[in-house]
């Protein structure tokens, strides 16, 4: 593979994408909880495991759908830094983190960040979103993250970060 799973994604048309979509979901259905979401497509001539073809679609649709990625994207961006909880300039995505229901938007972001997640038992992935200030941070800069441990009254102890 010569170009990354992100960058094809990102680059993809709204077409090629529901198209490639459709294809995949004839080896991986679309589990029941998404058969909400499966009904409402199916009125844009999306039906997973048949064949997509944009150009049988009324221009309104077809339009929609070209504009689905930009679109698509830009809501995602604007979203990354709501979808978890932040302490002191970190992202910590523990709830509903692998396992995500229909927060399809969620699934999305992650999906785009890092092409998927365990759930919060087995890993979790914080995510930084500046230094102590908030401002993002930057290579030309040195940076030292710092753990002090905490322990409560039944003496378990757990190592809490400060900001960098």
């Amino acid at each position: 593979m010569k170009t990354p799973p992100k960058t094809q994604i990102d680059t993809m048309s709204g077409d090629k994408f529901f198209a490639y979509a459709a294809e995949v979901m004839k080896v991986q259905p679309p589990h029941i909880t998404d058969q909400p979401i499966i009904a409402r497509m199916k009125r844009i001539g999306f039906e997973p495991g048949k064949r997509f073809d944009a150009s049988k679609l009324d221009p309104s649709v077809t339009k929609a759908i070209e504009d689905a990625p930009a679109t698509a994207q830009k809501l995602m961006s604007s979203q990354i830094n709501t979808i978890a909880r932040v302490a002191n300039y970190w992202s910590m995505n523990t709830d509903t983190m692998g396992v995500y229901g229909n927060y399809y938007l969620k699934r999305a972001i992650i999906a785009q960040q890092g092409l998927g997640a365990n759930s919060p038992e087995d890993a979790v992935y914080p995510l930084n979103l500046g230094d102590e200030s908030g401002k993002p941070l930057d290579g030309a800069n040195n940076y030292t993250l710092r753990f002090e441990k905490r322990c409560d009254a039944a003496g378990r102890c757990v190592l809490v970060g400060h900001p960098l």
